[in-house]
């Protein structure tokens, strides 16, 4: 299992002086200071989460120096790994970690399964009515997926502005592209079969061609975003498809071989999505951290790392901005509509398809 804690006590040093707990945020409820008293007794917070720890590491410091007496606990795994955790320490029964934050498929079924607690964040009042389902699952990232390319290697004439081009581009010029693309593993990465999932679902006139004109370039797959982050900067291989657009955008600040499109015919947009554990050991702890999270403050901290925000009242990396001309926003948002990737008999069908269109000649 791949797993990496944050030792975010060897980076607060690296802060100014920390300032005091600050008071009850404005419009927030009045007895909200007794909630911050009993997290600040419970001491910890326990978070599993998706997020790359580079992205999450000013949200964290943000958090700690606002509340000092609250230790942060932030375990970086996949999604699948989240929703394994959790299933297995509720299993056993001797408590859960607080927070999980990982793809709204996880979050909803995490909802499922009996696992995730109801909670009226005060923060509602200020995101999409599409971010929040059932008060247990909250959408807190607005992530494009993109397809990223080299820009020292590959002939501006041969970027695609949409899954259309770029399904032409590896059927006309396929000798030229052979072996130099990638895409996530759906058979190994939960945002493989999440993003590729959700193409042929939401678009399969567009992904199955897509798909099958990527087999017969070879496409070589991968589980890791900043693998193939990675191996595009490189040269090694020309263009990745399906990435989330934070550690690219990133990338693209010191690097300028990286280039990011957002296909103009659809775009698909991760929300990232917590919930709290109602095995959680640290309750009061959790839902301090989630409205923090949730906070224009701790949506900026995100949004300083190319990380898209969920509220409109927080500016992003411009290059995370579609063109006004494009079509087709698609979030994959916390409801049950999510749950079709977690069905073994979809799964089945979708990989046996996969395959086929990989080994079509």
């Amino acid at each position: 299992m791949h797993v990496r804690k944050l030792a975010l006590g060897l980076l607060l040093p690296l802060l100014p002086v920390l300032a005091p707990a600050q008071a009850v945020p404005a419009g927030y409820p009045a007895d909200y200071a007794r909630l911050i008293e009993a997290a600040e007794r419970e001491g910890t917070v326990t978070i599993y989460s998706s997020f790359d720890s580079k992205s999450a590491v000013g949200l964290l410091q943000a958090f700690q120096a606002r509340f000092p007496k609250i230790k942060v606990d932030f375990v970086d795994q996949s999604s699948n790994e989240i929703y394994t955790r959790f299933t297995s320490e509720a299993a056993a029964g001797q408590g859960t970690g607080d927070i999980g934050l990982g793809g709204a498929d996880t979050a909803v079924k995490l909802y499922q399964d009996g696992i995730a607690a109801e909670y009226a964040s005060p923060e509602a009042r200020n995101l999409p009515p599409y971010a929040i389902w059932k008060n247990v699952a909250f959408a807190t990232t607005y992530e494009p997926i993109v397809t990223i390319y080299n820009k020292r290697l590959m002939p501006p004439g041969d970027v695609p502005a949409t899954h259309q081009d770029l399904t032409r581009l590896l059927t006309d010029k396929r000798e030229a592209y052979r072996g130099k693309i990638g895409t996530y593993d759906p058979e190994r990465s939960g945002a493989g079969i999440g993003f590729l999932g959700e193409d042929s679902i939401a678009y399969p006139g567009t992904a199955w061609p897509l798909f099958k004109a990527m087999g017969q370039a070879e496409v070589k797959l991968f589980t890791s975003n900043g693998t193939m982050v990675e191996r595009v900067a490189s040269g090694e291989i020309l263009l990745a498809y399906n990435l989330a657009a934070a550690n690219v955008a990133e990338r693209m600040k010191t690097d300028s071989s990286v280039g990011m499109i957002l296909p103009c015919d659809y775009t698909l947009y991760l929300t990232r999505t917590a919930i709290l554990s109602k095995r959680g050991k640290h309750p009061n702890a959790a839902k301090v951290f989630l409205d923090f999270l949730l906070s224009k403050d701790g949506q900026q901290q995100l949004a300083d790392k190319s990380v898209g925000s969920i509220r409109s009242d927080v500016k992003n990396n411009p290059v995370l901005q579609r063109a006004a001309a494009c079509t087709n926003a698609k979030a994959l948002t916390p409801g049950p509509e999510r749950l079709e990737v977690f069905d073994p008999a979809w799964r089945v069908s979708f990989l046996r398809q996969w395959k086929s269109g990989l080994q079509a000649k």
